[in-house]
C-alpha cells in the first residue's frame, strides 16, 4: 500500500511504481501463513481455582483482506498476535478444568469462532496446525 499525504493511493499492478521519498510511505504487507506459538510453557489459573500448564499451542494467522488490515489497525500483525494471546488466555482462564479435558475441541472451536469474529473486520483470518 503506497500513502501519498496520509491518503491511500489506488493498488498499483507489478511493474515499476514512482515513489515520492518525502511525500510517499510504503507499507508493505505479508500475505503468507504466520505460524504463531500463543502459549508456550505458560502455567493459567482457570475459572474453578485449577493451575494448568499450556505446553503449546500454535495457531496460523493470515491477512485475507490486505486493505482492512492496513487502514484498520496500525502495525496490524503485532496487534493480532497480542489479541489472540489474550483471547486465548481469557478462554481458558473462563473454563472450568472439567471442560478444558472432556470437551478440547469444542473450546478451541469456541476459540476460532470468537478470534475470527474481530479478527475478520480488521482483515484477517484465524486457522490452526493442528487440532
Amino acid at each position: 500500500m503506497i500513502y501519498r499525504l496520509g491518503k491511500r493511493l489506488p493498488l498499483k499492478g507489478p511493474g515499476l511504481v514512482f515513489v515520492i521519498p518525502c511525500i510517499d510511505v510504503i507499507d508493505y504487507i505479508d500475505l503468507n501463513l504466520q505460524d504463531v506459538n500463543i502459549a508456550r510453557r505458560e502455567q493459567i489459573l482457570t475459572s474453578d481455582g485449577s493451575l494448568i500448564e499450556i505446553v503449546e499451542f500454535n495457531v496460523q494467522l493470515s491477512v485475507m483482506n490486505a486493505i482492512q488490515s492496513s487502514t484498520h489497525l496500525k502495525n496490524s500483525n503485532q496487534n493480532v498476535i497480542q489479541f489472540t494471546k489474550l483471547s486465548f488466555v481469557n478462554l481458558i482462564s473462563s473454563t472450568h478444568v472439567e471442560d478444558l479435558e472432556n470437551k478440547m475441541e469444542y473450546v478451541i472451536k469456541l476459540f476460532a469462532q470468537n478470534c475470527n469474529r474481530y479478527l475478520n473486520k480488521w482483515g484477517w483470518t484465524l486457522s490452526f496446525t493442528k487440532l
